[in-house]
């Protein structure tokens, strides 16, 4: 159970004690310079106009720029706003997601810059995406690769120790010596 404030330092806003007023910390506002704040803030807000915005959640292709783009757009996001008049909604992201989607309300300037930045980073997590996925593919193929050149050295290198055994150039016992191993 949270408890309140009930000392005597005053309220940074009104400077009535906890006494007075109860306060939920010692150095926060009074409920009354609150609802004050918050009022300023939404006369502040009215003057602007805000849209609502929903991006499909999945739409960048890659987690974790998926999580960046929806923490960042959480951070600018103003729930307050969702009472006052709504001028525009835009859906974002990938359109053709069978997925959910996020709400943010966000000032009208800012949504319409929103939607390039937003096509611009689904077609690079795309490209992640591709490339990520791509890794396994491409590892397995220099791995190939270099088998390959390891069992065609071995075989020249086999070859040139038959001839030089039949040449004599070296004793049987040097041929079934066995080699150090890397």
């Amino acid at each position: 159970m949270k408890r309140w404030y009930e000392g005597d330092k005053p309220c940074p806003g009104c400077g009535r004690s906890g006494k007075e007023i109860t306060r939920e910390s010692k150095d926060g506002l009074c409920p009354q310079c609150r609802r004050l704040l918050d009022k300023a803030r939404i006369g502040e807000m009215e003057s602007r106009e805000y849209s609502r915005v929903f991006v499909t959640w999945y739409s960048f292709f890659y987690a974790p720029l998926d999580t960046a783009v929806h923490e960042f757009l959480k951070k600018i996001s103003m729930d307050e706003a969702k009472c006052l008049p709504i001028v525009g909604q835009y859906n974002l992201g990938n359109k053709c997601a069978v997925t959910a989607s996020n709400c943010y309300y966000i000032p009208r300037f800012v949504a319409v810059a929103l939607d390039e930045l937003i096509q611009a980073l689904m077609k690079e997590g795309g490209m992640l995406r591709t490339a990520h996925d791509e890794l396994p593919k491409k590892a397995a193929e220099e791995v190939a690769k270099e088998k390959q050149r390891y069992f065609a050295e071995g075989v020249a290198h086999g070859r040139q120790l038959l001839i030089q055994l039949n040449r004599g150039e070296i004793s049987l016992q040097d041929f079934n010596a066995i080699p150090k191993r890397y």
